[in-house]
């Protein structure tokens, strides 16, 4: 195409638009325009990753019949992937040619899709949880957009508030810990389990509140009214209190302390584990015969009633019944150990593999995403480990089982284990 058709068809593209506008206001024009083409957009990507999904099943997605059962469980295992893989969700019905050509779209809905568009945009080049950058006051339509393409329960979760609103509730949280425990060894000095009990509640939503701001770009220990070492002193003050409920005696089993969740996820201990079962593997090591047995039950009791250890317990029992007694010198323990480990977690990945028809590398890349982002694996991410492809009824209960083993698998041999 010549420059001078190209400007002429642009010329009449313009006059086009003016035409449709009328006497609407230029910028509100644009706002219904852009929201045309992002529900396009939507739709096409949705249209597409939906005839993916079905590809074996042979069927095309508008092929799909809304109002019968079987059209019903399609559009609800479709939903639930696609919920997971795009964020949004479209029946055949929604999809934009198929509006377009029923002639009945609602302009008012162009708003929300406005809005939901508005929830990817970005200010300079760096975006993290929680950036999202809105230049109008879109909070209704952005509700109603994430209500109608998304979970209706899910604005609290997709729109993170400002920086500042998280230092502001961090900091207010801090002084009503501050009035139940002053200091750090003022912990030790509550009176009962009445303040032992405030104490926890306190600092477990001190603690939500910086897993929050951590994943804000710039966060810095500076804007709060705490240094960070004053966190952690705090921090293994609470762990005390969860490790005295835990391994009370029987008799003392009575406690309001029983049944508060001290959401331990919230806390990472990564490093410390797995040094302190060397240490430990080396004191029975070295440890008289007559010893050693009271050893090794100590090593047992500490890894059934550690939460984060219960999992990797039967695998250390292995060890010391059928590797510790080789290792000649103390100092060769953290390689034997190692050696065993590694060896373990291949068999594991074996074992795995051979029970669900997975490719062992595609399946240790999924592993090796999982534990670099921390993200658990997405269903796509699994279905293309698998060996053979699946079919669309079924794929969600088959995905949920191995993505189920792949994150035990993980509990198992490398959370809390560090380097080995």
């Amino acid at each position: 195409m010549s420059e001078n058709h190209k400007k002429q068809l642009e010329q009449q593209l313009w006059n086009i638009a003016n035409t449709l506008r009328g006497k609407m206001n230029a910028d509100e024009f644009r706002d219904y325009i852009l929201g045309f083409i992002f529900y396009k957009y939507l739709s096409e990507r949705m249209h597409l990753y939906a005839d993916k999904l079905l590809q074996e099943d042979g069927l095309r997605y508008e092929q799909i019949k809304e109002d019968t059962l079987q059209g019903r469980e399609y559009l609800e295992a479709v939903r639930q992937e696609a919920i997971e893989q795009l964020g949004y969700f479209l029946k055949p019905s929604e999809l934009f040619h198929t509006v377009a050509n029923r002639g009945d779209f609602i302009l008012e809905d162009l708003g929300r899709i406005q809005a939901f568009s508005r929830t990817n945009r970005i200010l300079n080049e760096v975006k993290s949880y929680g950036n999202i950058v809105c230049f109008r006051n879109l909070k209704k339509a952005a509700d109603d957009a994430i209500a109608l393409f998304s979970n209706p329960e899910a604005k609290e979760i997709i729109l993170i508030q400002p920086y500042e609103v998280y230092v502001r509730k961090f900091n207010e949280a801090l002084a009503k810990l501050r009035q139940i425990a002053p200091s750090v060894s003022s912990v030790d000095e509550l009176p009962s389990e009445e303040e032992e009990l405030e104490f926890v509640k306190a600092f477990r939503e001190l603690m939500r509140l910086r897993n929050i701001l951590s994943g804000f770009s710039d966060f810095r220990f500076d804007d709060l009214g705490m240094e960070e070492q004053e966190f952690e002193d705090y921090k293994s003050k609470y762990l005390d209190i969860y490790d005295k409920v835990k391994t009370a005696p029987e008799r003392e089993k009575v406690s309001i302390l029983n049944d508060v969740d001290f959401e331990l996820e919230l806390i990472h201990r990564d490093e410390i584990n797995v040094a302190y079962i060397l240490k430990l593997l080396g004191k029975m090591h070295e440890a008289e015969a007559e010893e050693k047995e009271k050893h090794r039950k100590m090593i047992i009791d500490m890894l059934g009633g550690e939460a984060q250890l219960r999992s990797k317990k039967e695998l250390i029992e292995k060890f010391i019944r059928e590797n510790l007694l080789y290792v000649q010198d103390v100092e060769d323990i953290p390689d034997a150990f190692a050696a065993f480990w590694r060896e373990e977690k291949i068999q594991a990945i074996q074992q795995l593999c051979e029970e669900e028809q997975l490719n062992p590398e595609l399946l240790t890349q999924v592993i090796e995403g999982y534990l670099f982002s921390g993200r658990e694996p997405l269903g796509e991410e699994i279905a293309s480990a698998l060996k053979t492809k699946l079919k669309l009824l079924g794929r969600r209960d088959i995905i949920s089982r191995i993505r189920e083993k792949i994150m035990a698998l993980v509990a198992t041999f490398d959370d809390g284990m560090g380097e080995v």
